[in-house]
Order: C-alpha cells, then structure tokens, then sequence
C-alpha cells in the first residue's frame, strides 16, 4: 500500500482527477489479457514528460515498483504490477503533435491508439505499416513496448522498421530524446533496443514514426482450402515465386466457425482453411500478382478463390480476421494464445504436431495466423474456473513453445515474454545469452523497479570475470601461438609501418578461423589487459577514427564462410568475414540477393558492414540493414559466446540485442556470424536519369519521386562532379557527357520485367506532369553497374588501380596477412551527414559553401528520403596544408551542428584524426552509450576509443 505522504505526493503531481488509490477503482487495473493478475497500490494518469518523470523520481526516492501501461490488451502479463507498485497509465497522453507528409513522418504521444493513426493518415493519402489485429484498442506506446507486427508486416515491416526516435523518461527520472527524423544516426542503437523492450527499461513518453504513401491500388483474396496443410504450402509456393503480398493470413475450421457466428464475414464455414492475402502497388501490376496468386493456390487445390477490389468488399473479408480473437470469446470462458514464429516451411509440420497436442490433451485448438511470416497463434480453449482445464492448457501452451523452437522457430513473435513466457527462455537462449540481456536491464535499471519480475526467469548465476576464465603463465605472444600456431599469428616489428593503427604498431596480428579460437583469444587478451581490435578488409578501418590503444589485431578473414541459405523461407546464415561480393554472388547463383548496398561493398566484410551499421544509401522505405538483420553472434569481452535473434522475421523473445551490436563498432562484441533476411532476385534492373541545373528543383522531384516510389527503389541525387565518376566507373561517360548540368537524379528500380516497366512508365509520367528536366533510361547490365559503383562513393583510388580491383582482400605471405594500405590524401576529408529529410537541402548548401571557402573539389550525393548526404572534399593539386584541411574539418563542425544534423568522419588523413571530432550525435543518449560500455566491457578492451571514449574528459564528444 501507499503511505497518505505519498498518495499526496502523487497528487500533487497528477492532479486529484488523475489519481486512483481506492480498492474498486484499482480492481481495474490488476489484470490485461493475459491470464495473470495483481494489485496495484495505485494508478496515475500524467499528461507529460515532465509529469512521468516527477512520478519515476518519487517512485524511486520511495522505493516503490513501477510500470507503464496503455490500453491494458498486454498477452503476456506485461502489464501486470507483478510487485504491486504504481502503475503509470499513459492513455490521456494521447496527441498526434506533427504529421509531417511531406518528410513521411509523424511525432505521436504513447496514449494514440494505432488505428486512430491510421484514420487520420487515411485521409491524407497515407499509412502507418504495423498494424495489430487489436489496433482499435491497442496504443502506440503498447505497440513500441512489444515491437508489434499485424498482417501488413510481412512486406512493411514491424514497429521496429518504423520507429525512427522516442523521447523517454529513464529510471533516474532523467528524460532523454533518442534518435529522432533521421533514418541513421551515429552511435548505439538505443532506439532499436527499447522498442520490444517491454517497458523493463524507460517510459516511452513520445515516438517519431516513419509512414508511407498508400498504394494505388488493392485487391484482397480469399482462397479457401479444404486441408490446411495444402494452404500452408500455397503460401511457400507464393513467396517462393518471387511474389510479396501486403499480408497472408490464414485460419482453420474452429476459428472460421466462430468468425462466421460473431461477424458473418462470408467465410465457407465447412472449409478446412482460408487465406487471406492482400497485394498492393499500381493497378496494372497487382492485377498480374493476383493472377499469379490464384494460379499457385489452384495448384494446392484451392477449391474457391475470391477476388475483393472495393474497399466495401475488401472490409467484409477483413473484418472476420480482425475480429477473430473477440469472436473465439462467445464461444469459450477462456483462451491461452501461444504466439509462436516459425520458419514458413515447417507451417504444415507444426500445424499437425499442434493438433496432435489438441487430441492429446482433450481441449480444442484453433489456429489464426501471419502465414507470410509464420507467425502462428494456436488458442488453447477452456475454463479457467477448471483447475484442470487450467494445468492441461498450461501444459500445451509449453509444448507448443517446446515443438516451434525445436524447429527453429521462437516462443513469442509479437505479445512478448512478460509474466506467462519467462521461465520457457530457456528453450531459445542459453543462461550466457540472458545474463548479457539482464546486463542491459541493470545498466537502464540498476534498483529493478522498472516493470520488475518480467523476460527473465531467476537466476543464482554468478558470473566468473574474464580474468578468471583464462589465467596464462606465459605471456600473450607465447599463448597465441600455442593456440593458432605459427602460421596465423605474426608479431610486427616496432617500426612497421603496413600493419600501424595511426601511431599504433600492435603486439600481434591474429588469425582465428573458429569462434572457439576468438573466443579463447578475447579470454586470452583479457587477463593480460591487452586491447582487442577486430578487423575485417579494413575497408572502414579509419571511420570514425583510430582506438586509443591496439594490442591484439584479430583478422576475420578466416571466418568466411556461408553457414545456410534457405532459398524458401528467404534467409541466410553466414561468417563474419565472408565479403558482401562474395555472399551476394553466392546468392544469386540461387536466384537471390541481399536488398542492401553498403559503401565500399567491392571490398567490405560483412562483419565490418554491420559493425559499422552501413546501408549505403538505402531505400527510403526499408531495406537499411536494421531492417534485414534477424540474428546474430557474438564473442563478448570475457569471451562468451553469444546468440541473440534467429532465422525468423518476427521474435520478441527477450531484447533486441542485434541492434545494439550493429554500429557498435566491435567496441561491445565481436561479431562472428549473422542471419539476414533475402529478397528474390530481380528479373531485370533499371534506372531513370533526371538531369538539373538547380538544386532546388532536383530536390523538388526528388520528393514527388519518394511519393510514389516502393519497397524495391532508390532514389539518389548526385552533383555533376559525383555523377561524371560514377558513371565514369560505370562504363557510361558518354552518357552523362551529353548533360554536363549540375545536379542528377538517378531512381533505381528492380523486379519483374513487366512491373518495370510499369514503374518507369508512371516515373516518367510524373516528370512530365512536372515539366522536369532531361530524362534517360538506363535497363540491364547498365544498370546494375551504375547500382554497384555508387557503393564506391566515399571510397579513394589506390594508386595505379580501380577500387573494384582491390576486393576481397587476401592475406599474402603465406597465412601471415599484409592489409592493403588505404588512407586518404594529405588533402581529402569525407563525410557522411544524418538528417531529418527536410534538412537535406541545407546539408548539401553546407557542403557547397566550404568547398567554395576552402576552394575545394567536392563530390557530393545523397538519398534525399532517407536524409542521408555524403561529401568528399579534395583540393586539385593536392597541395593543401594540414592547418588547412584541419580548418576545413572545424568549418564542418560547425555548419553542420548549427543545422542540427548528426555527423560523421567517414575518412581523413591519419594526422588528422587525433585533432578533429569524428562524429556527432543531436541525440542526448551518450552516457547512456557509456554506461553500457563500462557494463558489457568494464576493462575497457574491446576496440577501446572507437566510438565511445571512456576517458573522464571527452573534448571530442559534446551533445549539448
């Protein structure tokens, strides 16, 4: 119970009317959806920020748990006061603040529910992708607690794809703005591990959202079946053809029956299954899927298939799956949903092990689920007023976890672990792997009054330090090479000059070719206090500067190989030190690719891409690489290994710690091993060229392109100077020569022959609609060239040879590697710029006006809807002095803070780096970023001084 002092103290904050301490009124809020149940000691409804943060301040000053809570539809207990404690309701914080239509963006408070979001967007031409069946009821600030996905994830992505800032109140009371309308920012990815955080570590106060247009054009197909397991396959068959819907969903008999007695939504109620699939984009081209669809679900022996076009029709069929879950509740006391995720092809298997249960234990079993992303949602049916119902239910909930993750799906997709799932964590992670997640609460939560009690089930486990996992008599050189040999180690001479990292000479270059190798090498390292730099090509070696200290160069080259790919469910497995050239060429020899395009790609591991979260310049849609990771491993500083994720495109089992490791520039873990998600490969690539004289107009089109432009296209703007190289490189200068203007759009688009050309028919509609520039088209092996040597963008000539030349860098000498020596010219700095969309015509103005200061060269390009812009800037002669390129660097320091963008020294001569900052944040997560530094690496070891200094004074570093 609350003492009176406090119950004044919170009234006092919130107000008499937003306070709720009575037994009754508290009755209230003791349970969600879930099955689980407990009391508050009292509710509070603030308005603001400010008023959370006065609530969390006094929660802790008294000692007193406490939790956020919406709209209360938690499937977990999530939002249950496991502890009692205050619950802090945030439903009358319920404004939509900006909707930014222009920019595709939206600033919403947590209390908005989705589907209020939704209509409002509606009447603009737009929408908000995630979208949960319980979007009527369920707020944003739910969603964002979960990582909520809905049907439309499938081909939009999940809550996480499109939450680009929060503002949140920390456990300190201490409210923090993290991230923001940039697509990309410098530093770890806070923002990406609170969302599926399950309000365990902030109060999510406001979000910055990521929306998009609304398609032309929908058609919805209801394809009935008379076995499940043949609709099951349908679904494989129809992502296997290349073909993405919007949404594929699918119910079974009992669900059907329950629908048709609730909503009448016109399902056939003797069908084993329906399937319900959406396809969306322009007329001409979801006419030729939906034909397709029904083709392939003919095969499968669909005995019907209906095509809804109106919106009216399109509802009705709609409407029963939307309301299945409150349909199943006329026909049942009780329900326990067991959301699991399964790869697609194992749908038909569970499916039948999962009636095997039903039988088993004598309760029925509906199915309702994402078929597209294999998301399964069995509803366990019985009386909870039975005890024995009860345990009987219970039981199959666990078995169901037990048969998906033994297929390697996961044990929650989108309700999340909360009170019900914690103590079946263990069928998925390892005691290691949920000790680093508990690492992360304690570092946001270190008194455990945020939400306490949920994710982890108890432990006694007593972590042993890295000293005490490894305790050599001899010294560092001595036991590397007892454990790799003579072969894979080398000890540089003190004057060596191809193996320095800035004025750096490390003691050893090491040559791992196993995870077990690296990780006895961290062990190694860690108890004689030696400093461990990961390295992949060292293609990104000098981005954001050089470690303060380099004691143990550990090369991944010899970690490069591909683990799996799965050409049905669409995923890959693979090494760290693989090159993206080498994996992309691997999988489109199976008629796939990676949707990504990294800088540096002719030479880039892809450990080193992630490490350095490079997605190039990405679609604006999705398509970063956040968007396509979906597991990972990791060695971490006292040597364990770790996995977190899986091979499953929706898992909300426990923290998202993928995003935490990408762009953490190997200064948490080293990254061993990754799974990513794949994208069939195109039939044909095209490009449509737009040449401007005017910045101003180029930008212009560039949004009205970002309008209409999908999941499969870019959009780039280039100056002539960065244009004339590119397609220099590409084969294609008599091209560009034609039009030496200054500014040229180039919007790349892929797919099926004739959807391209539907593409380019409506681009170019547009442009003449617009009365805009010269335009030329540029289809096939074209194409793609000028797609791959843009990657090349910030990257220098080494002399005498082309970049392309220079990739999948190999060890010479034997096993004893000699890296490639790429620095950058006496008188180049390159920069990459992060900034809200609206802001990308000032980032590039920027970058014009010190070029012309400092009379300078500069070649510029960028993704104006992804806000991203890169600059690279060289004088002609190459004459330009330190003092002067040093100036240059300060100049943009300046500039670029005074328009509030974030920054990074993508590359600079080496007697530069010690002098100038090298990135800069506008959010204020950095101590944050630090604490997690001293708690996952307390000894300082792991690529120390990249990215996050840890000395007491930081001149380098300053986000106020």
């Amino acid at each position: 119970m609350l003492s009176k002092k406090t119950e004044r103290k919170l009234r006092k904050i919130v107000g008499r009317d937003n306070l709720i301490t009575g037994d009754v009124g508290l009755r209230v809020y003791q349970y969600d959806a879930s099955l689980d149940m407990a009391m508050p000691d009292a509710v509070v409804f603030p308005r603001d920020a400010l008023e959370v943060s006065k609530i969390v301040h006094l929660a802790a000053q008294e000692g007193k748990p406490y939790l956020p809570r919406g709209s209360g539809t938690n499937l977990s207990g999530g939002s249950i006061p496991a502890r009692g404690g205050i619950i802090i309701e945030l439903s009358r914080m319920n404004r939509i603040l900006k909707v930014d239509l222009k920019n595709h963006r939206v600033l919403v408070e947590p209390g908005v529910y989705n589907l209020e979001l939704q209509e409002k967007l509606a009447g603009e031409g737009f929408f908000y992708p995630p979208d949960p069946a319980s979007q009527r009821v369920s707020t944003l600030g739910g969603n964002i607690g979960e990582n909520s996905g809905g049907p439309h994830c499938l081909k939009y992505g999940v809550t996480t794809n499109h939450v680009l800032g929060l503002e949140a109140v920390l456990p300190s009371g201490q409210i923090i703005e993290l991230g923001g309308e940039a697509l990309q920012q410098p530093g770890y990815d806070l923002v990406g591990l609170l969302v599926g955080s399950e309000g365990t570590l902030a109060v999510v106060t406001k979000a910055w959202l990521r929306i998009l247009p609304l398609q032309d054009a929908t058609r919805s197909l209801l394809t009935v079946f008379d076995s499940i397991d043949e609709a099951a396959q349908a679904v494989t068959s129809i992502i296997k053809a290349g073909i993405l819907p919007a949404a594929m969903e699918m119910m079974d008999r009992p669900i059907i029956n329950a629908v048709e007695d609730s909503v009448q939504a016109g399902y056939p109620r003797d069908a084993e299954s329906v399937l319900i699939i959406d396809v969306d984009g322009p007329p001409e081209e979801i006419n030729a899927q939906a034909e397709a669809i029904e083709d392939l679900c003919r095969r499968h022996n669909a005995r019907e298939v209906r095509i809804a076009v109106e919106q009216e029709e399109r509802d009705a069929l709609w409407s029963g799956r939307r309301g299945a879950f409150g349909a199943v509740a006329r026909i049942t006391p009780n329900y326990l949903v067991t959301d699991c995720t399964v790869p697609r092809t194992e749908l038909p298997s569970v499916l039948g092990k999962i009636a095997e249960v039903s039988r088993k234990i004598e309760l029925p079993i509906g199915n309702v689920f994402h078929a597209g992303d294999g998301n399964l949602h069995p509803l366990i049916l019985f009386d909870d007023r039975n005890a024995d119902e009860r345990e009987r239910a219970h039981a199959a909930g666990r078995e169901i976890m037990e048969i998906c993750a033994a297929v390697g799906g996961t044990i929650s997709g989108e309700h999340g672990i909360g009170l019900e799932k914690k103590e079946a964590m263990s069928l998925i992670f390892s005691e290691e792997e949920m000790e680093a997640m508990r690492m992360v609460k304690e570092t946001f939560d270190p008194a455990g009054s945020l939400n306490p009690d949920k994710i982890f089930p108890k432990t006694n486990n007593d972590k042993p330090s890295a000293a005490q996992l490894a305790q050599p008599t001899r010294t560092l050189e001595k036991e590397l090479l007892d454990l790799l040999g003579a072969e894979r180690i080398h000890i540089p001479e003190e004057t060596s000059e191809e193996f320095r990292v800035g004025s750096i000479v490390p003691r050893v270059i090491a040559y791992p070719e196993t995870e077990e190798e690296i990780s006895e090498i961290v062990r190694m390292a860690a108890a004689c206090d030696a400093a461990v730099v990961p390295r992949g090509s060292g293609s990104k070696a000098l981005r954001l500067g050089i470690p303060e200290r380099a004691d143990v160069i550990l090369s991944l080259e010899g970690l490069n190989g591909i683990e799996m790919i799965d050409s049905d469910n669409f995923v890959t497995t693979f090494q760290a030190g693989i090159s993206y050239t080498c994996l992309q060429d691997t999988l489109e020899k199976q008629g796939l690719r990676l949707p990504l395009l990294p800088f540096y790609a002719s030479r880039a591991t892809m450990g080193g891409t992630a490490a350095t979260a490079d997605s190039g310049f990405p679609n604006p849609h999705l398509n970063s690489l956040r968007d396509l990771v979906l597991g990972m491993t990791v060695i971490t500083a006292d040597g364990r290994r770790a996995h977190f994720g899986g091979i499953t495109m929706k898992n909300v089992a426990g923290y998202d710690m993928s995003k935490l490791f990408l762009g953490s520039y190997g200064t948490l873990g080293i990254i061993t091993e990754m799974t990513m998600r794949l994208a069939p490969a195109p039939e044909e690539e095209a490009a449509l060229v737009v040449i401007y004289d005017n910045l101003h107009e180029a930008l212009a089109s560039c949004g009205e392109f970002f309008r209409v432009c999908d999941v499969d296209s870019t959009i780039e703007l280039h100056n002539y100077c960065s244009a004339k190289r590119l397609f220099t490189d590409a084969g294609l200068i008599d091209t560009i020569e034609k039009y030496p203007q200054q500014w040229a759009i180039i919007l790349h688009c892929s797919g099926r022959s004739s959807w391209i050309d539907a593409k380019l028919k409506r681009y170019k509609a547009l442009l003449e609609w617009k009365e805009a520039g010269v335009s030329l088209v540029v289809k096939g092996a074209d194409a793609r060239a000028l797609r791959i040597e843009r990657s090349d963008f910030f990257d220098e000539r080494l002399k005498g040879e082309s970049v392309s030349s220079s990739r999948n860098i190999k060890p010479s000498g034997g096993r004893i590697g000699r890296f490639k020596k790429v620095e950058m010219g006496e008188n180049s700095l390159a920069l990459q710029v992060s900034t809200d969309p609206g802001k990308v015509e000032g980032a590039i103005r920027a970058a014009l006006i010190l070029a012309d200061a400092h009379h300078l060269q500069t070649r510029i390009a960028c993704a104006p809807g992804s806000g991203l812009v890169g600059a690279v800037f060289a004088s002609e002669n190459g004459e330009q002095s330190k003092e002067k390129a040093l100036k240059l660097a300060m100049d943009a320091t300046v500039q670029y803070r005074k328009l509030g963008c974030n920054y990074h020294v993508e590359r600079a001569p080496l007697n530069l780096l010690g002098l100038i900052e090298t990135w800069y944040t506008t959010s204020c997560g950095l101590a944050v970023m630090k604490r997690l530094k001293q708690t996952i690496d307390p000894h300082n070891l792991l690529n120390p001084g990249k990215l996050i200094s840890m000395k007491d004074t930081q001149s380098t570093i300053n986000n106020s």
